[in-house]
């Protein structure tokens, strides 16, 4: 009896340590995750200031450089440029028909 009770008595001790061995694993990792955490936030913070500094600095403008219209009949008057041709506009009247031959 006393046989079997040390037996039982070893197995208790046994399933204690490994419960404390998974305790200390456990702490570990969210010790480490804890870490983790506070270096994310850090740089997260770090970001943000950068991102708002560039949004505040007059060298970054959100608005676009030219309506998209604008960009549109300038790429349109490059390749026109480029092919000899003139666009109509009101500083180049379009050009009468001549008479009809008929």
């Amino acid at each position: 009896m006393v046989a079997s009770a040390n037996i039982e008595r070893d197995k208790v001790e046994k399933k204690n340590q490994q419960l404390r061995d998974q305790i200390r694993d456990g702490e570990a990792v969210i010790n480490s995750q804890q870490e983790q955490l506070a270096e994310l936030k850090t740089l997260m913070q770090q970001i943000s200031t950068d991102y708002r500094k560039d949004i505040d600095s007059p060298r970054v403008s959100l608005a676009p450089s030219s309506p998209g219209i604008k960009r549109a009949d300038s790429e349109l008057t490059r390749l026109m440029e480029a092919m000899n041709l003139t666009p109509v506009s009101a500083e180049n009247p379009e050009i009468a028909p001549s008479p009809s031959t008929t």
